[in-house]
């Protein structure tokens, strides 16, 4: 599935249930974009600001976000959470939507991006 590409340098992108909850109508009527979350490490590492709005690039799509730094999450990681609605940037508009092996679910969840900033 990956094999054509180089990652090097890419990020992970995972996209996971807020523990809030597990349903997008709480994020329907919210303000704004979609909020992403890196580390401190790799804000510096791409020249992001806490709060700064860049793109997230596969070869699915491209979604703007703003991008929170949480240290909690790894290195080459960004992380959001799903429920995001078109008009905030869904992350499944850059992730794969291939059938999972287990359970025959949609694999939603994660893909390879570019974090492009925007100026």
């Amino acid at each position: 599935m990956y094999k054509e590409q180089n990652y090097e340098n890419k990020f992970r992108l995972l996209t996971n249930h807020s523990k809030d909850t597990l349903f997008s109508q709480h994020f329907m009527d919210k303000k704004g974009i979609s909020k992403a979350y890196i580390n401190e490490k790799m804000a510096i590492n791409k020249s992001i600001r806490d709060k700064e709005v860049v793109s997230i690039k596969s070869k699915n799509g491209c979604i703007d976000v703003e991008i929170n730094i949480d240290n909690s999450i790894s290195d080459y990681v960004i992380q959001m959470y799903v429920g995001w609605w078109k008009k905030h940037g869904n992350p499944n508009y850059v992730t794969e939507s291939n059938i999972s092996d287990i359970g025959g679910q949609i694999t939603y969840n994660e893909t390879f991006i570019d974090i492009i900033k925007q100026n």
